[in-house]
């Protein structure tokens, strides 16, 4: 089994996989363009989240996600259906949550916010280390994936603390205390592509060996774009 946190932005794209799924409108805001760049990663994110019982896939967040959630103030249908969206997602994942353990530990946050600075990234990653999870799954690259030497020290995070003991020998030799937290940042493709199976094979398994990858990529990406185009546009 794998364990895997999911932030506010994978809760975002949920919503536009959801809705591409019933064929309804979303707002072009809450598609992510270019489709070169982001419909490998909305495909192996709705693949997960498909395949989570086969795969024995649990997912997770915090309430950092309400909070963020609560700073969306909406305007129109769309977006008013979109926050109770999220609202609906998050009482299903904290429900299958541990209950919280109290504040993360100081030395924690503090080599979080070192390695990413502070914000809502590192109060995730926070919960996500101090709740056990195995993967955190973010689709947001510019501020944590490609910060790849965050991303390297965060999979081997260690909190190194003296107890008493070092306060009287703090120039003993020995190994000092240490908490080991390492959590693995990943992209739903890379966690896919990882851990599982290449993009392209799984597709070809399940819509046919005969797929072309490519071809079935690109027509994903083209859908959702077609939804966020205002109807009477089309």
């Amino acid at each position: 089994m794998h364990r895997l946190y999911l932030d506010t932005c994978i809760l975002n794209d949920f919503f536009a996989l959801i809705r591409r799924e019933s064929g309804e409108e979303v707002r072009p805001i809450d598609v992510k363009t270019p489709p070169s760049r982001w419909t490998a990663e909305y495909v192996a994110l709705y693949h997960l989240l498909d395949l989570d019982d086969q795969w024995e896939l649990e997912f997770g967040t915090s309430e950092v996600a309400l909070q963020e959630i609560a700073r969306f103030s909406p305007q129109g249908q769309i977006a008013c259906e979109k926050k109770s969206f999220l609202e609906q997602v998050y009482e299903e994942l904290a429900h299958k949550c541990k209950p919280e353990l109290g504040p993360a530990s100081a030395r924690l946050v503090q080599r979080v916010n070192e390695l990413l600075g502070p914000g809502y990234d590192s109060l995730h990653l926070c919960r996500a280390i101090q709740g056990g999870w195995e993967f955190f799954i973010t689709t947001d690259f510019r501020t944590i994936l490609d910060k790849q030497d965050a991303v390297r020290e965060l999979d081997e995070l260690i909190i190194r603390r003296h107890g008493y003991q070092g306060k009287l020998w703090p120039q003993d030799s020995s190994e000092p205390v240490v908490e080991k937290f390492g959590i693995k940042a990943r992209s739903p493709l890379q966690f896919l592509e990882e851990n599982l199976l290449p993009l392209p094979t799984l597709i070809r398994t399940l819509h046919g060996s005969w797929s072309n990858p490519e071809e079935f990529i690109n027509r994903f990406g083209q859908t959702l774009l077609e939804l966020s185009r205002p109807r009477q546009a089309q």
